[in-house]
């Protein structure tokens, strides 16, 4: 599973990791206005069609670090959907 924050976030990122058969975890923040917009309308769509797919691919994750508390949360869905919608 390769992981990678908002900078990463790119095509050629994507292409080389499933070329190289991995699973992966982009980040995408709200400066990616497009990819974000896109990604928001799918959440939407599969909550009003399908909220059962948002309920068991949930997870939470709780830390502290550097003097903070982080709070991450996450919801998985096939990206074979997303391509489809």
């Amino acid at each position: 599973m390769v992981t990678a924050d908002a900078m990463h976030c790119q095509n050629k990122t994507a292409e080389i990791v499933r070329a190289e058969g991995a699973d992966y975890m982009l980040q995408v923040k709200d400066n990616q206005r497009n990819l974000h917009k896109e990604i928001s309308a799918f959440f939407h769509k599969t909550y009003r069609d399908d909220p059962q797919a948002l309920e068991t691919g949930y997870y939470q994750e709780i830390d502290k670090a550097h003097g903070r508390i982080n709070e991450r949360y996450y919801r998985l869905l096939p990206i074979t959907d997303l391509r489809q919608a």
